[in-house]
């Protein structure tokens, strides 16, 4: 997302006026590092959102069914943990 500041859009128009084209700088390319981050980043985003999703269908078999769990408040990631172990 760019800048949307008509102030600063105006004073980046003067500033690269003058300028000969070889003088700009090149646009960023979205490889390498840049786009390894870009990845991690929005795979991290994707598990948290699946998380999220588990640990409420989780707490919503919990209200429903008694199963000796206070489902009250949110689940701390030990109740996670001892949840996970049953069979």
């Amino acid at each position: 997302m760019g800048k949307s500041d008509p102030l600063d859009a105006a004073a980046i128009r003067r500033a690269v006026l003058d300028l000969e084209e070889s003088q700009l700088r090149a646009p960023r390319r979205d490889e390498g590092t840049r786009a390894g981050l870009r990845n991690l980043s929005a795979a991290r985003n994707q598990l948290t959102r699946e998380r999220t999703v588990n640990v409420n269908a989780l707490l919503v078999l919990l209200r429903v069914h008694d199963l000796g769990i206070d489902a009250r408040k949110p689940l701390v990631q030990a109740q996670i943990t001892t949840i996970s172990r049953w069979r």
